[in-house]
């Protein structure tokens, strides 16, 4: 079966205890020294099946439970009330491990081809830099401010429960999607396959693709 990996601010990866009969798994992160430290979740295969998460802890002391991984999807959410950013993602990310779906500079962030972004109820992420996708899933909360946010992915889908390989490219699901004066690019597919669910205000939205030109 595959094992998830942790580890805490940048620190070692640590091993972890799991399950072969349902799946669940805890591991021991090296002591927090307070709340808000960066925390990485993934499957470390060697190049297998894909599956990420960031997270920050609430303080030093508490147990962290839900830290459900989903195959090939990369999951923001945050046990404390801060956003996830993507210098949060660069603390721990896929200069570090190949298996981590997601690499960040500190400032932008690029998402491997066939992953799902993924925010979870009632999280936020906040990425203060530029985001590079084949498609999101925004339950949770999305603030933009001046970031390009590209989508290269296709699905066209109308349900943001299909499977990854069909889903629409953006899909707000009972989330928030506040635009600010970001921009949004579709530059996978065509217009047949670039589906967007949900209703979203959009500051400029944008398609740069072989199917349907630019727009």
């Amino acid at each position: 079966f595959l094992r998830p990996h942790g580890q805490v601010n940048g620190g070692t990866k640590q091993n972890t205890w799991c399950s072969a009969s349902d799946g669940s798994y805890y591991f021991v992160l090296t002591q927090p020294t307070g709340s808000d430290q960066d925390i990485t979740v993934f499957l470390d295969t060697g190049g297998g099946h894909k599956a990420a998460l960031f997270t920050h802890n609430n303080d030093a002391i508490s147990d962290i439970t839900g830290l459900t991984l989903y195959k090939d999807k990369v999951v923001i959410r945050s046990e404390s009330s801060s956003s996830i950013t993507n210098a949060d993602i660069n603390t721990y990310d896929q200069t570090n491990d190949s298996d981590i779906p997601a690499a960040s500079d500190g400032t932008d962030i690029t998402v491997d081809s066939d992953i799902e972004l993924h925010i979870n109820s009632g999280e936020a992420f906040t990425p203060g830099g530029n985001v590079t996708a084949p498609k999101i899933h925004i339950k949770g909360t999305y603030t933009g401010a001046s970031e390009t946010l590209t989508l290269n992915g296709s699905g066209n889908s109308g349900s943001c429960d299909a499977t990854v390989s069909t889903m629409a490219v953006f899909c707000l699901d009972s989330g928030t999607f506040t635009a600010s004066s970001n921009n949004v690019v579709l530059s996978g597919g065509d217009s047949t396959t670039q589906a967007l669910v949900g209703s979203a205000t959009f500051n400029n939205l944008s398609a740069s693709t072989s199917g349907n030109g630019d727009h």
